[in-house]
């Protein structure tokens, strides 16, 4: 998302599971700006009104609704087929939007290079004008698309049309983790244990091959219909080792989503995949009591709490919770 500007706005609420991203430069005034919203009472206003060329703000869904494709928000041409309406994209016919996050709008499209629909992510147009910002998300996304392995989504295609940098996926039939645990239930021990392990795995064949996810949550994990596989989605803010072991992610730069941060990504600190394995703890955790590990009335109460607190014990909240299950998720969270 971009940074907030002076009276706070642009911030997600605290359940909110918006990717942010803070450059080190910006990172005092937005968390001073996430502080002072949270002592002021919210005040209903109005959406803002969005030229035919821009999108709606970061963290709200405007024009852009699952199901719909608005005009003007993407490059290319609308294309109208008796009722349809549709949007060619370079090769790609768009035909509807399937959600929107921080970064970026992904859109459901038709791709006949490889004659099948896939979900085509764009980063939004006004993180476009960031040259660091579209040159890490194209650079990493590229990283991801060499990751071959059963439990991580397959990138087809990445690169750039009219300077909007996109990737191309394989479009999942299935429902992600967010969307089944929306109702705060807890999930069945085996399903957890299974979901896990296959989590484990893919987060380990990326860290083998450099690669550390950076937003690990219930909103990137999807279960497919056979209701026993799962697929780690959106490497957009991936961090990418290169061949000398340096990091690109510049020093004190924020990336992630707060509520399943690591305690170093909340400081922009230098990560690896121990940040991922902390990650995975958190929706663990949350799989296993249907609550958060980590809750607070603002990013700031949430950061501080994930630095130096100790979450609930898993047996206080569920004691049928095996007890090599639970030394799993507390080493998963250990500071």
């Amino acid at each position: 998302m971009n940074p907030p500007n002076a009276e706070g706005q642009n911030l997600p609420d605290e359940d909110s599971e918006a990717t942010i991203i803070v450059p080190a430069s910006q990172q005092a005034r937005y968390f001073a700006a996430a502080a002072a919203a949270t002592k002021a009472a919210p005040q209903p206003t109005s959406p803002p009104t969005a030229s035919p060329d821009t999108e709606p703000p970061s963290g709200t869904h405007g024009s852009t609704l699952p199901g719909t494709l608005p005009p003007g928000s993407l490059p290319g041409t609308t294309q109208h087929h008796g009722d349809l309406v549709t949007r060619q994209v370079g090769r790609y016919e768009v035909r509807d939007c399937l959600g929107r996050g921080g970064m970026a709008t992904v859109y459901r499209a038709h791709d006949p290079g490889i004659g099948r629909d896939v979900a085509i992510k764009f980063l939004h147009a006004s993180l476009c004008a960031d040259t660091d910002c579209r040159e890490r998300f194209l650079r990493e996304a590229r990283a991801a698309g060499g990751l071959s392995h059963p439990n991580i989504v397959v990138v087809h295609d990445v690169g750039e049309i009219e300077d909007r940098p996109y990737m191309a996926m394989e479009l999942l039939d299935g429902a992600s983790l967010a969307d089944i645990l929306s109702e705060g239930k807890a999930l069945p021990v085996r399903d957890t244990v299974v979901m896990g392990i296959q989590l484990a795995r893919a987060l380990d064949y990326a860290h083998k091959h450099g690669i550390v996810h950076r937003d690990i949550k219930p909103g990137n994990i999807v279960r497919l219909k056979d209701a026993h596989t799962i697929k780690v989605t959106d490497f957009g803010i991936a961090h990418v080792e290169n061949t000398k072991g340096e990091q690109h992610t510049r020093s004190g730069e924020v990336l992630g989503t707060p509520q399943y941060m690591s305690p170093e990504q909340t400081v922009g600190g230098k990560i690896d995949g121990r940040s991922d394995l902390f990650s995975a703890g958190v929706v663990l955790y949350q799989m296993l009591t249907g609550q958060r590990p980590f809750q607070g009335d603002s990013i700031v109460a949430i950061a501080l709490k994930i630095a130096k607190e100790q979450p609930t014990p898993l047996d206080k909240l569920r004691p049928d919770v095996p007890t090599a299950l639970r030394r799993i998720v507390d080493r998963c969270m250990a500071k």
